[in-house]
C-alpha cells in the first residue's frame, strides 16, 4: 500500500499549516492503491464511485492499468451515476431526493443501506425505474455516518465469543421523574395489516448451526446492588392499555412451547431457580387489585389438565410433610391440605 498520497506522513507537517487541495479541501489525491473501486469496474475509473476506508468520492480520470498514479477525486459535487433500483428488501424505485449507497464489494449504488457493506454516497437527483440500473444526476456526499437514517437494515456477524453488536451506555444524569433508557423503541404503526400478517416492535429469531451449551433468546442480569433505595425493581414490566372491544384476544405474555426430545422433568415452561439462601421469594404468583383476574388459573381445553391426576405438583425430601395452599381472607389464614398419600 502506498503512501497517503498528497499528504504528509504523521508529525511531518506543522500544525496549523494548510494542507487542503481545491475546492476548500473537497478534492481529495490518493495514490490507486489507497482507493477502491469495486468488481463493476477493472481499476478506478471516472464515472464510478470510489471509497477510501468509510468515506467516498468520484474519481476525475482513470487509472492506467497496472500503474499506480496519484489520483484525484471529488468528495462532493453533482455527477451522472449508474444506479440500480433497489432497496434492502427488494427492487423499488428511485426518487429524487432519497439516500443512495455505495457496495463496498461491487461498487453499485442503490438505495441498499445494510451497513455492514454499504457506504452512505449521496442523494438521489433523477429516477430509477424499480429492478433498472439507470444513469442520473447524484450529489455525491462525505458523508460516513450511515446511523443517521430513519430506517437501517444490518447483518452483524461475530467471532467466537464476541458481540455482533454492543451498546454500552453510562448515564450519569440526575432526574426527579421521567425514564432513563439504554435502549428506546417507539414504534408508531400508522398503516393497515390484515390476514395474519404481525407487528413487532422488537423481534429475536435465532437459530444454531452447532452444539451449544445454554441457548438463550433473552438474557436479563442485574449486576449486585447494596444498600440503595429502590421503590420497584422488575426484570420485566408489561402495561397494557385499553385496546377497545374489537380484539380477539388480549394476551399480555402467549407462550407457544413444542419440544419433544427434553429430558423428563426438563421440558419446564417457567422455572424459578434459588440462587442464595438470604431470603426465600414470597410469592410465585401474586394478584393484587379488586379486578386483579377472574381466575387464578383456567384450563381452556387443554387435553389432560382438567382430568389430569395432578395438576397441582409438589414434592418434598421428608415423607411426612405436607403440601397445603394458604387462603388469606378476612377472617385470616385458611390452608387447604394436600396429604401424603
Amino acid at each position: 500500500m502506498s503512501p497517503q498520497g498528497d499528504y504528509p506522513a504523521a508529525d511531518v507537517c506543522a500544525i496549523g499549516s494548510q494542507v487542503s487541495s481545491t475546492g476548500e479541501g473537497r478534492h481529495v489525491s490518493l495514490y490507486a492503491d489507497n482507493i477502491s473501486h469495486g468488481s463493476q469496474v477493472a481499476v478506478v475509473t471516472k464515472g464510478y464511485g470510489v471509497w477510501f476506508q468509510e468515506a467516498v468520492g468520484m474519481p476525475f480520470t482513470t487509472q492506467v492499468s497496472g500503474e499506480n498514479p496519484l489520483l484525484a477525486m471529488d468528495t462532493e459535487g453533482i455527477w451522472c451515476v449508474g444506479v440500480y433500483g433497489r432497496k434492502d428488501s427488494g427492487d423499488e424505485a428511485v426518487v429524487p431526493g432519497e439516500k443512495l449507497y455505495i457496495n463496498i464489494t461491487t461498487g453499485l449504488v442503490s438505495k441498499i443501506n445494510n451497513v455492514v457493506n454499504q457506504l452512505p454516497f449521496g442523494y438521489a437527483l433523477g429516477n430509477v425505474t424499480s429492478g433498472a440500473t439507470e444513469r442520473i444526476a447524484v450529489k455525491v456526499h462525505f458523508d460516513p455516518n450511515g446511523w443517521t437514517d430513519r430506517a437501517m437494515y444490518a447483518t452483524f456477524i461475530g467471532s467466537s465469543s464476541q458481540n455482533a453488536f454492543a451498546i454500552d451506555v453510562t448515564d450519569e444524569s440526575t432526574i426527579a421523574g421521567g425514564m432513563s433508557r439504554g435502549l428506546a423503541i417507539n414504534y408508531d404503526a400508522t398503516g393497515v395489516q390484515t390476514g395474519t400478517a404481525q407487528i413487532n416492535a422488537l423481534a429475536i429469531d435465532m437459530s444454531i448451526a452447532d452444539d451449544i451449551n445454554d441457548w438463550m433468546m433473552l438474557t436479563l442480569y442485574n449486576a449486585p446492588v447494596s444498600d440503595k433505595n429502590i421503590e420497584w425493581f422488575s426484570f420485566i414490566s408489561m402495561y397494557q392499555e385499553s385496546l377497545g372491544d374489537d380484539v380477539t384476544a388480549k394476551v399480555l405474555i402467549d407462550i407457544g412451547f413444542s419440544n419433544h426430545n427434553a429430558t423428563a422433568g426438563r421440558d419446564t415452561v417457567i422455572r424459578i431457580r434459588e440462587h442464595d439462601t438470604l431470603q426465600v421469594a414470597s410469592s410465585f404468583l401474586l394478584l393484587e387489585g379488586a379486578n386483579a383476574v377472574a381466575y387464578m388459573f383456567n384450563f381452556n381445553d387443554a387435553p389432560g389438565a382438567e382430568d389430569a391426576e395432578v395438576v397441582l405438583d409438589t414434592h418434598s425430601d421428608t415423607e411426612t410433610s405436607d403440601a397445603r395452599i394458604r387462603c388469606n381472607t378476612t377472617l385470616g389464614d385458611r390452608y387447604i391440605y394436600l396429604y401424603p398419600v
